[in-house]
């Protein structure tokens, strides 16, 4: 990181916007101020973004000013909407047909990208200027090899002539990108890799090119806490031994403290903050940037773990979600009678099938011998990386998986091998959240209908009786009524998540089932989530397993964790017993994944 450059806090006052300088009085228009400018890779300028809609012009992102130096990362963070994925799109000159630059200037080496043409554009995007996108499903072509759509992309970028020189080349990016084995894997195809090593494949892809400029989108939001600190690992070496400016675009900014070297808080498409990553970590000025703060789980683990060491209960109590003092007395009292939930010695084995028709078939066991118990009215949380066996574990206890073998009791009554009347009666007794709140959701169903529904399968009331529990549902999970009459496609992510459970609470379960509830949302609704779930939890007594893969939503939410590696139990305890003295080595690398780990924080 360069000391002499520029350091601004950006925050409304009034009608207009402050900015306080942090630096100390460096003259930029020495010698080394101009050598600073010549590392310059892009500077933004006023921009501003339309968007062409049946109401006019939205404006989606509006006076954004930002400077990107060769061999630095910059951060721009914020929530879904915020405007940080428009702002970098427009920059690629990748904007929806509808979106256009309106206001401003995109230098990019010191060339305005607003004024070349679309041939030229394109010609710097796969080299100069290199993209990583979110979801690497949706951008890897599910039916050709990963090796032939890295070859592609270097034939067409002019990097290489068709032939076998691009196929050693592209061998060589897999490799450079943390890919093992990667001269099999290029003859792979997508489906056959999991999320890491495709994210892996498209920052080959995106690093192809020796780009000076690279715009990662969101690159690890959907993976492992492990496989994501591994990627950013991966890249961070690539691009510092290439000298590569990097665009990282996140909502956590807990990562961006830990990552980049300068943050750029967006919100409703302004710029409202910006400055050296651990300074705004330590001092922040705009209250959306406290919000932010406050909201991502591995910030507030960090909140929690500075407060415990300091004595500050008033801080610790704040930061978890269910007060310290009344889950211990909840598990107290739920340690006095019988575990809602009982499994013992769960095995599940899977056949996969062999390739071709004569190809061979294979055992795969997922979970292999886990023994649990989930007392009433507690929250127990089940970890692990992807892979690990606890989604598996979660289908067996919700009567969607059978056990192979092993047993798992109900409130004392055996899951799974009775009657289908026994079975319905179950369901309506226990009820899952799943991760993507989208395809949980039928689209053609409102809002409304989809809460019903579960109501009209059980043969709830008559049409007003279902009608005043939808109403009063809605209220519970803060959703306004006015939305009940919209379709899941007009609703944001956070809205689907507490329509799925409405749902979810529909027929009064007595225990809920999160399988990855709030992965998949940025941390402002993320945290609005939790403080709802537990809110939900303390006025309906329910009973929660939740099943993630980050152990810093963990620490605000649950009162016990478990943690599986290969399909295998490792490790159990309460929350404080896990997070401060680990048995495993694996629960250690879960825990020191977590971003912020090691950040100082004003409390």
């Amino acid at each position: 990181m360069n000391d002499e450059k520029k350091t601004q806090h950006t925050d409304d006052a009034g009608a207009g916007k402050r900015v306080i300088d942090l630096t100390d009085g460096t003259d930029t228009g020495t010698a080394q101020g101009a050598q600073a400018a010549d590392d310059v890779v892009l500077r933004v300028e006023d921009l501003a973004v339309d968007f062409r809609t049946e109401g006019g012009a939205a404006r989606a992102v509006r006076g954004a000013n930002l400077t990107v130096r060769r061999g630095e990362t910059v951060a721009i963070v914020g929530e879904s909407g915020s405007g940080k994925t428009t702002l970098a799109m427009a920059v690629l000159g990748l904007l929806a047909s509808n979106g256009s630059v309106a206001e401003g200037h995109i230098w990019f080496r010191g060339e305005d990208l607003g004024k070349v043409s679309a041939q030229r554009l394109a010609s710097l995007r796969g080299t100069d200027l290199g993209l990583v996108p979110q979801d690497p499903m949706t951008n890897l072509d599910p039916v050709m090899p990963i090796g032939r759509q890295i070859d592609e992309g270097l034939i067409d970028n002019g990097l290489r002539r068709p032939g076998r020189d691009a196929r050693g080349r592209t061998v060589e990016l897999l490799s450079e990108a943390g890919l093992p084995d990667a001269a099999r894997r290029a003859s792979q195809y997508p489906h056959e890799f999991s999320g890491g090593m495709r994210q892996r494949a498209l920052i080959a892809m995106g690093l192809s090119g020796r780009p000076a400029l690279l715009v990662a989108d969101e690159p690890t939001s959907a993976l492992d806490v492990t496989v994501q600190r591994g990627i950013l690992d991966q890249l961070s070496d690539l691009t510092h031994e290439l000298g590569t400016a990097v665009l990282l675009i996140t909502h956590d900014l807990g990562l961006a403290a830990e990552r980049a070297d300068q943050v750029v808080v967006m919100y409703r498409g302004e710029i409202v903050e910006q400055g050296p990553a651990r300074e705004v970590l330590m001092n922040p000025h705009h209250e959306y940037t406290k919000r932010l703060m406050a909201s991502a789980p591995s910030l507030a683990s960090r909140r929690i773990e500075i407060a415990r060491e300091r004595g500050l209960e008033e801080v610790l109590q704040e930061a978890l979600l269910a007060p310290e003092a009344e889950a211990e007395a909840a598990a107290g009292q739920a340690g006095a009678e019988a575990p809602l939930v009982s499994v013992r010695d769960a095995t599940k084995v899977f056949r996969i099938r062999g390739r071709g028709l004569l190809g061979r078939g294979k055992d795969f066991t997922a979970v292999d011998g886990v023994s649990l118990d989930v007392p009433r009215g507690s929250t127990v949380a089940v970890v692990g990386e992807s892979g690990s066996g606890k989604s598996t574990l979660a289908r067996m206890i919700l009567d969607i998986e059978p056990p192979t073998s092993g047993t798992i009791t109900f409130d004392g009554e055996p899951v799974g091998g009775r009657t289908q009347a026994a079975r319905i009666a179950y369901r309506r007794r226990v009820q899952p959240v799943f991760q993507d709140p989208y395809s949980s959701l039928d689209p053609m169903y409102s809002v409304f209908r989809a809460i019903e529904e579960p109501l009209r399968a059980h043969a709830y009331g008559d049409q007003a009786a279902r009608r005043e529990r939808v109403e009063e549902l809605a209220d519970q999970v803060a959703l306004g009524k006015g939305l009940l009459r919209r379709f899941p496609s007009e609703l944001s992510g956070g809205q689907r998540q507490r329509v799925a459970i409405a749902r979810a609470l529909a027929l009064r379960p007595e225990l809920v089932v999160c399988d990855e509830a709030v992965s998949a949302l940025d941390v402002v609704v993320q945290a609005q989530i939790l403080r709802l779930l537990a809110g939900l939890q303390e006025e309906l007594g329910l009973t929660y397993l939740f099943i993630t893969h980050d152990l810093a939503v963990v620490r605000q939410i649950a009162d016990r964790v478990l943690v599986m590696q290969d399909g295998r139990l490792v490790e159990e305890g309460t929350v404080d017993e896990v997070f401060d003295s680990p048995r495993t080595g694996y629960t250690r690398a879960l825990l020191d994944a977590i971003p912020g780990k090691d950040l100082e924080l004003a409390l």
